[in-house]
């Protein structure tokens, strides 16, 4: 599953990076032009919601994304969930 949020990381312009521990996974986001926004994790979370998969914004940071898959997730939906970056 690391390889696969790697790839996601590469390919999206708007993620700037990723940290993972375990099954947390915390994602950094900025504007395409690398300046933070706001708004862009709230909309993502939303988006995200919409398609069933529940995310939230941990703490202060208003560009990090905080996505935790239960332990026995199948990789199936793992990557399905991760299909919304």
């Amino acid at each position: 599953m690391s390889l696969y949020l790697f790839y996601i990381v590469t390919k999206s312009e708007i993620i700037k990076s990723t940290v993972v521990r375990g099954f947390m996974v915390y994602i950094e986001m900025l504007k395409d032009n690398g300046e933070l926004d706001k708004d862009i994790v709230g909309r993502t979370i939303k988006e995200l919601l919409r398609k069933g998969v529940i995310t939230y914004k941990p703490g202060i940071c208003d560009n990090v994304l905080r996505f935790m898959s239960p332990l026995n997730i199948p990789k199936i939906l793992f990557d399905r969930g991760l299909q919304g970056f």
